[in-house]
């Protein structure tokens, strides 16, 4: 049986490993869209579980929960494009990409019509 300490200690190690990769990985964002995009949920999932190690409380796992969730959507959802969309992959993350992008423009501009901060 595992206990928590070596737990945490396995993910301060991969954590080391990961820390190049906290950052934008090239600066051509046009290559390896994919796999930049997984580094990221990878960086991510790992980012949380040290999270809940340094702030081990049940009181807030029920906030928690939803973030977990999405952490395993993304990973879920990662994997069926790589399995079968590996020859487009990259155009289905950008155009996804631009898509979450567009999105959230068109609340905002919504939003700021509604409200009309600057009058």
């Amino acid at each position: 049986m595992i206990d928590n300490t070596s737990i945490k200690n396995h993910l301060l190690i991969i954590q080391k490993h990961f820390q190049n990769y906290n950052s934008v990985p090239s600066l051509d964002l046009k290559t390896n869209v994919y796999q930049s995009v997984l580094i990221a949920s990878f960086a991510k999932a790992l980012e949380f579980n040290l999270f809940l190690y340094k702030n081990r409380s049940p009181k807030n796992s029920f906030f928690h929960s939803p973030f977990l969730r999405g952490l395993c959507e993304d990973l879920i959802t990662l994997k069926f494009i790589g399995k079968h969309f590996s020859n487009d992959k990259e155009q289905l993350i950008e155009s996804y990409m631009f898509y979450l992008l567009l999105h959230s423009m068109l609340a905002q501009k919504s939003f700021l019509q509604k409200t009309v901060p600057f009058r």
